[in-house]
């Protein structure tokens, strides 16, 4: 990937975890793409879909953290249709995994 290619996708990470800090209900792509100061369609030539980029933000969020994203669990559901969120609700942050959490909740 050339270098300005990967310091536009940089800018467009940096820009969902903040739009994604005011509640991921708000994460959009065209409010992602206003915040990084990109068009819409960059976003989408970076990460193909909105799920693309949720996938990618977790793994983003973890390196700028200064941690591997391998060292907190972020598997795929995959199978279950859960995938493209599985970054976030696999991460073993709280005390309980999510799929702990759901099969103890049904």
């Amino acid at each position: 990937m050339k270098r300005w290619a990967e310091e536009t996708r940089f800018r467009i990470l940096d820009a969902a975890l903040r739009v994604a800090a005011a509640g991921l209900a708000t994460l959009s792509v065209p409010a992602v793409a206003r915040e990084a100061g990109v068009s819409v369609p960059t976003v989408y030539r970076h990460f193909g879909t909105k799920s693309g980029l949720l996938r990618e933000m977790y793994p983003h969020a973890a390196r700028r953290a200064g941690v591997a994203p391998s060292s907190v669990h972020a598997n795929i559901i995959g199978e279950h249709g859960d995938s493209e969120f599985a970054p976030w609700s696999q991460a073993r942050i709280g005390p309980v995994p999510i799929r702990e959490w759901r099969a103890r909740t049904r």
